[in-house]
């Protein structure tokens, strides 16, 4: 039998004599490759743990959410509760199963999230191992697996809990066992038939891990054309592949509570294939990136050499070949032909491009080994040096790369996406027995991850059995309870907005621009000026004596707080409905639940009015059909900049301005129309929500029926942020008009947050 390349040129190196040590010198002869391809993936290992990064972006969080509702088996897989667009990311199955797995063993955390992106990132290397030690040996094969191993993106993003590698494994799987199939000499029937089912299984597995996966189809079916008489029956085993991960999937995602084939008729819902615009960002990446260019070369002469070590049975069933048309073929589809609907400019990531790479570097590896085996013929010493140094300046390119990306984000935190949550969350770990409530679900899902999963997705918006609580009902009821914890963003945190915090909540945690962590207290005695002496109303068999609030008047849809004082004490957990009612309809019912037997219970509540009431209205709060307490209903309108539709004027979204968003206007988009009810004549003040650019001042004035104020905003070097700017019209008409006009001047343009209109006078503005 003759020696294999590593085995003669292991034999040309001297050995030191003894026994002992020339049986394991003969050991490590016969199964150099195989020691060769542990050492690639104990150096692949050695980076991801190395350079480790954990859940630093905001996708793995959503992923991280699915997975621990799988591992309760929460029935969140129905695209009602989540929403379509994130639908498709709780069914990144591939990635998100094994994390449920290992959440249910071991809980949730970054080395659970990410054990599986890491062993199947390295599991690739193997496959391009085995591939190309099938078609060319064994030293092109260690390269392709050395290049597979510690390619920088692979090794970042199988450390952050993301899809693309897994995805882009398993289509190299598919790829790898297609084309084996189709162009490799000696195989038996039963041999085509496992590759064609792994294939058909990697492919569906691929594409669970993200739809883009369908890239390689096409590549491969004109592979199978030109060897369309090779193709035998045991072809069908490809079907079967895809079908058994697709039934398994099917099944997982009915318990889960989807319906079947939803995931599918999403997916083809939300992906279209029309051409994004051709901007070459791919190209430039490709050829010019150093992390990238190298490779692209060494497969360009990886593609020649394997071609003429080929020799000449024709470019048909040549593997090369079939490589670079996947590669070629799936850079078009990439560059060109992936957008989503309704998105003029694809968003294009370096990290998309993995499921190519793979291929690439495959090719690349096949280069590199066939140089160092011609060299070898010539000095073998010379190619084991020449090997060494270029193992070593890959390895180097490698960790400098990942280093960089890891600085990005763990040396500059604010890079991180969980960055305030992580601080929240370890300010509430102290008070592991209180509810917290939160609106954004974009900070929730890290909030929650971070809080050792208490508080999904699902546990947030259907069960509510967790700690984190969602705010807000769907009719826009508050659900904060008293005791508990309320968590404000600094973009959340407008008075006029149902958002902000109550004037009566204790400020806990944070400030600034920070995330603020509220303490709903019970209130004080002396906080409630306003009380009224009740006729006949009675809760839990108790007489109510008086009631007070903390002021006579409220706005609708924010907190106050009330006092209401019995004739003997009443029950702990008697539950206490009230309700807000004026001329219109009543508004939704609140429930108070008294928290410990007592005479006199005081409490933070919430008390909306009907939508028709939008106009200052003497109303009474009631609890069984008696009134407790009169209140006047202000007139405060409320509206966020975004949902105004007026030509010239666009939507801006950013999680750092109320509600998510706010309104984009410049120099010449004239002036703004902004729905408000019918008012009476009154006083009133106009508060607008601005963004300061800190490059000069703007210049606005407010028209309420017929009655103009006027107003600046903005500084020159100022920090940016939002700002508040009150305009006070003392005596205006009755009527409905409101008509912004603004002249940006220094700032350029103008981002309009919100607008209030008031009857009562704003908080100072800080």
């Amino acid at each position: 039998m003759e020696p294999t390349e590593l085995e003669a040129t292991i034999a040309t190196t001297p050995t030191e004599t003894g026994p002992r040590r020339l049986a394991v010198s003969r050991v490590l002869a016969a199964n150099a490759a195989w020691v060769g391809l542990a050492a690639i993936l104990a150096v692949g290992l050695a980076l991801r743990v190395f350079f480790f990064m954990g859940l630093v972006k905001v996708d793995p969080f959503t992923y991280a959410d699915g997975a621990i509702s799988m591992a309760r088996w929460e029935p969140v897989y129905d695209p009602d509760i989540t929403g379509d667009v994130y639908y498709t990311q709780y069914i990144r199955l591939p990635v998100v199963v094994p994390a449920a797995a290992l959440y249910k063993l071991f809980g949730p955390n970054d080395v659970t999230s990410t054990a599986v992106p890491i062993a199947v990132s390295l599991a690739a290397a193997v496959v391009a191992f085995l591939f190309v030690r099938r078609a060319l040996g064994e030293l092109p094969a260690l390269c392709a697996a050395g290049f597979v191993a510690v390619f920088p993106v692979a090794v970042i993003n199988s450390t952050q809990f993301l899809p693309d590698v897994v995805q882009a494994s398993f289509a190299l799987l598919t790829v790898t066992c297609s084309i084996a199939a189709l162009t490799f000499e000696g195989l038996t029937r039963r041999e085509r038939a496992w590759l064609y089912f792994a294939a058909g299984a990697g492919l569906a597995l691929a594409f669970y891990a993200r739809g883009t996966a369908v890239a390689i189809v096409p590549p491969l079916a004109v592979v199978a054309l030109v060897n369309w008489r090779r193709i035998g029956p045991e072809v069908v085993a490809a079907v079967g592949g895809s079908a058994a991960v697709l039934a398994v999937f099917q099944a997982l995602l009915v318990g889960l509570g989807a319906k079947p084939l939803e995931d599918i008729r999403i997916l083809y819902q939300l992906g279209n294939l029309g051409a994004a615009t051709v901007a070459w960002d791919y190209a430039d990446l490709l050829l010019t990136d150093r992390v990238y260019w190298p490779f692209v070369a060494a497969g360009v002469v990886g593609l020649a050499l394997w071609t003429r070590v080929h020799g000449p049975r024709g470019w048909a069933r040549n593997p090369a070949f079939a490589l670079a048309l996947v590669v070629v073929a799936q850079y078009v589809y990439f560059e060109f032909f992936m957008s989503l609907k309704d998105v003029v400019t694809w968003w294009k990531e370096p990290r998309y491009l993995l499921q190519l790479v793979f291929p690439l570097l495959l090719l690349s590896g096949a280069g590199c080994g066939l140089v160092l085996r011609e060299l070898a013929r010539f000095s073998a010493p010379g190619a084991v040096a020449a090997g060494a140094v270029g193992a070593l300046g890959v390895l180097v390119v490698s960790a400098e790369a990942v280093d960089d990306e890891e600085d990005f984000y763990l040396e500059t935190e604010t890079n991180r996406w969980d960055y305030d949550e992580r601080r929240v969350a370890d300010f509430l770990a102290q008070f592991p027995g209180a509810d917290v409530y939160v609106w954004d679900d974009d900070f929730a899902r890290p909030l929650s991850y971070r809080m050792g999963g208490d508080g999904t997705l699902y546990s947030r918006s259907v069960s509510d059995d967790g700690r984190l609580h969602s705010r807000f009902e769907q009719d826009g009821t508050s659900r904060v309870t008293p005791g508990s914890y309320v968590v404000v963003l600094p973009g959340e945190d407008w008075w006029a907005g149902r958002t902000g915090a109550s004037p009566g909540w204790e400020l806990a945690w944070g400030g600034g621009v920070d995330p603020r962590v509220y303490f709903v207290d019970e209130p004080a005695a002396d906080e409630l000026e306003w009380r009224e002496e009740p006729a006949n109303a009675t809760v839990g068999g108790a007489r109510v004596t008086s009631a007070g609030l903390a002021r006579p008047w409220i706005i609708p849809g924010q907190h106050t707080a009330i006092e209401l004082v019995f004739d003997r004490p009443v029950a702990a957990g008697t539950r206490i409905p009230l309700l807000l009612q004026c001329d219109a309809p009543d508004g939704p019912v609140t429930e108070l639940v008294v928290p410990r037997t007592a005479d006199v219970l005081r409490s933070d509540v919430f008390l909306q009015s009907a939508p028709s009431v939008r106009v200052p209205a003497g109303c009474q709060v009631r609890t069984g059909g008696r009134d407790l307490v009169g209140v006047r209903v202000e007139a405060v309108t409320a509206v966020e900049g975004e949902t105004l539709e007026v030509p010239g004027w666009e939507p801006f979204l950013n999680p750092r301005f109320s509600a998510g968003g706010s309104l984009l206007g410049r120099a010449d988009s004239g002036p703004l129309a902004v729905p408000i009810p019918r008012l009476p004549g009154d006083e009133y003040w106009v508060e607008l929500r601005l963004y300061d650019y800190g490059t000069g001042t703007g210049d606005v004035t407010a028209t309420l029926n017929g009655t103009a104020a006027r107003g600046t905003w903005g500084s020159a070097g100022g920090e940016p942020g939002v700002v508040r700017l009150v305009l006070h019209v003392p005596e205006a008409p009755a009527g409905n008009e409101l008509r912004l006009e603004f002249a940006p001047g220094g700032q350029g343009a103008v981002l309009l947050d919100g607008v209030a209109v008031s009857a009562v006078e704003p908080p100072p503005v800080e």
